[in-house]
């Protein structure tokens, strides 16, 4: 016959102690969600997004590359735009985001307005943005520059 699996006298007497962490625990909980009171003032769904995603960087007006891609972390996505955590601020309003889709070939790129962001805790940012049109990749005519163009 197996022997029977004791838990530690610590852990037995928890209750004995006073210790209700799991009530802790609770409170961090309701401590990271809105108040319930408070009505959305978004008019869409959005959906959770733990991908990572590519930004570059462009100039408003002809959609030049302007600085190296970097990579965030997604948190939500919904029709119309998308939030994201990065570690650097960003210096450029305007983003080309890369979404992968499964296939590289199909990623799909969309021009992003960065419309806000905030310091977090540990030295991170979140930031979102309205999508404002999807685009797709050429290149110059000798083919040393990369061009983006919207899709009509």
């Amino acid at each position: 016959m197996a022997p029977t699996l004791q838990r530690p006298a610590a852990v037995r007497n928890k209750e004995a102690r006073g210790e209700d962490y799991c009530a802790t625990i609770r409170a961090l909980i309701a401590s990271q969600m809105p108040p319930q009171h408070q009505p959305e003032r978004r008019q869409e769904h959005r959906y959770p997004y733990p991908k990572l995603v590519t930004l570059l960087p462009v100039a408003e007006d002809d959609l030049l590359p302007l600085a190296e891609p970097l990579t965030v972390v997604g948190t939500f996505l919904s029709e119309h735009g998308f939030g994201f955590y990065h570690r650097d601020l960003l210096p450029h309003r305007y983003v080309i985001a890369t979404l992968e889709t499964g296939d590289a070939a199909t990623a799909l790129r969309l021009l992003v307005d960065v419309r806000w962001c905030r310091s977090t805790t540990g030295g991170w940012y979140q930031s979102g943005g309205e999508f404002l049109g999807r685009v797709m990749p050429g290149t110059d005519d000798d083919g040393s520059l990369e061009l983006f163009s919207f899709v009509e």
